[in-house]
């Protein structure tokens, strides 16, 4: 159709100055009098700098990093801890902290699986369910101020960290005996 009628065309049916071709080779014309730099420190630099890690959860939330050291005046009430108890088949043991006293913390326990959903743990105290609290030795805390997921889950980060601190704790305790 139309490549039939080109030799039956007196002028072009668009103007030439609408040409996307024509636009784009006289961009590329005025922008190579633009001398390139010749100093690229500034870009290695940024190309070089490290990003700052943040993992972002199933709900949109930053997920901030475990504490990891033992300094245990970064806990604080409200954080999420993991707790190593004497019984090793029932791990992970977690629970809200309530509060921090000297070389005591007392926390409010909760039920969940590696894997599954954590749901705070309640006891019948009369006709009232009330969460289940416990004090226990600071020392005995072995990470805190992780975040679960949105599904009230533990971000696998967390889980692999905390299986190899069980796992370390295990081979220690072996070594003890």
């Amino acid at each position: 159709m139309f490549v039939d009628a080109i030799g039956n065309l007196d002028e072009l049916p668009v103007p030439v100055s609408s040409w996307a071709l024509l636009e784009l080779v006289t961009w590329e014309i005025r922008h190579q009098e633009e001398e390139p730099t010749q100093d690229l420190e500034p870009l290695r630099a940024r190309i070089q700098a490290e990003c700052r890690p943040v993992t972002i959860g199933s709900q949109g939330r930053i997920q901030h990093d475990a504490v990891q050291e033992a300094d245990y005046s970064s806990i604080e009430v409200g954080h999420h801890a993991a707790v190593n108890l004497i019984d090793s088949t029932k791990r992970p043991y977690l629970g809200k902290v309530l509060a921090c006293d000297g070389d005591q913390v007392t926390i409010a326990w909760m039920k969940g699986s590696w894997s599954g959903e954590w749901k705070e743990w309640l006891c019948k105290r009369g006709k009232n369910m009330v969460p289940y609290t416990t004090t226990v030795p600071l020392q005995s805390v072995i990470l805190w101020g992780f975040p679960l997921t949105g599904r009230n889950r533990l971000p696998k980060k967390v889980a692999v960290d905390l299986k190899e601190r069980y796992s370390k704790i295990d081979e220690d305790d072996e070594l003890n005996e």
